[in-house]
């Protein structure tokens, strides 16, 4: 437990670095190496792709598809709209050169399991690049955050002290009691967010609506976590990888925030929560 506290501390200062102190640019690229590094952990570990050169096209197209979303409103039309479509196109066609090139080796399940990879987990991602870009965008950016890390936080650490009733057997180690207290930690974190955004900076606030946001974030969170857990379970994995002492790999960090990003910018989009002043 002690490693995995020490590690998170020191990873915990780079998101508000690289939210609010960075350049804009930052924040796409950091996304594209942890989508191309969720990608690389997720191909590796299910020792389902016979071929390095796949695992390599998913990487390439799962560390541009951030990119693509940060570069899209400033690329002129209509280059701007074709060249995500044209790059979907190309790697579509080339995993299925390399099944027809290769047929009975190469498949339709790792074809399926290459798009996952390259492009769903990077896109879901990438709605932090998109949320950022809206008006606005820095008064927001924060809460898929709260939804994700806080809702992990407060689940292992009132799982590890109170927990007693097993969740799902897709992970044992995941109780009911600390899936109650991952929502209500995200739930009182969106409440403090609320209040200095109302408070300390003026932005009128929707609590019920911010309510919502961890409400619905925190349980699109637990449900990404629990997706990677039946992906690690089916192909007998423990971790995705070992670059983060006591977290495992990239993707074991990032699930959560994986499914709560997109959750958290529909609503946002659909709902603000936040009148951000003038």
């Amino acid at each position: 437990m002690l490693i995995r506290i020490v590690v998170a501390l020191l990873l915990l200062p780079i998101v508000p670095l690289v939210l609010y102190v960075a350049p804009a640019w930052v924040l796409p690229v950091a996304l594209s190496l942890a989508g191309a590094l969720s990608a690389g952990e997720l191909l590796v570990n299910t020792k389902k792709i016979p071929k390095k050169r796949l695992t390599a096209y998913a990487v390439v197209f799962a560390a541009a598809i951030p990119l693509w979303v940060y570069a899209g409103d400033t690329i002129p039309e209509p280059l701007g709209g074709a060249l995500p479509v044209a790059g979907f196109a190309v790697f579509l066609l080339l995993l299925f050169a390399e099944a027809v090139a290769d047929f009975g080796r190469v498949n339709f399940t790792q074809i399926a399991l290459m798009l996952t990879s390259a492009l769903a987990l990077p896109y879901c991602l990438s709605s932090l690049v998109r949320i950022a870009a809206l008006p606005g965008g820095k008064h927001y950016i924060l809460l898929p955050f709260i939804a994700a890390l806080l809702g992990d936080t407060f689940a292992y650490f009132v799982g590890v002290s109170f927990g007693k009733r097993k969740l799902t057997p897709v992970s044992p180690k995941k109780t009911v009691e600390g899936s109650v207290g991952g929502v209500l930690g995200v739930l009182a974190g969106m409440a403090a967010y609320g209040l200095i955004q109302q408070f300390a900076v003026g932005n009128p606030v929707s609590f019920p609506l911010l309510l919502l946001y961890g409400l619905i974030g925190s349980a699109a969170g637990q449900l990404g976590d629990l997706s990677m857990s039946v992906i690690k379970r089916e192909f007998g994995v423990k971790d995705f990888g070992s670059l983060l002492p006591g977290h495992g790999g990239v993707l074991d960090r990032l699930d959560s925030l994986i499914f709560a990003a997109p959750a958290v910018e529909v609503l946002i989009l659909l709902l603000p929560a936040i009148q951000v002043a003038a």
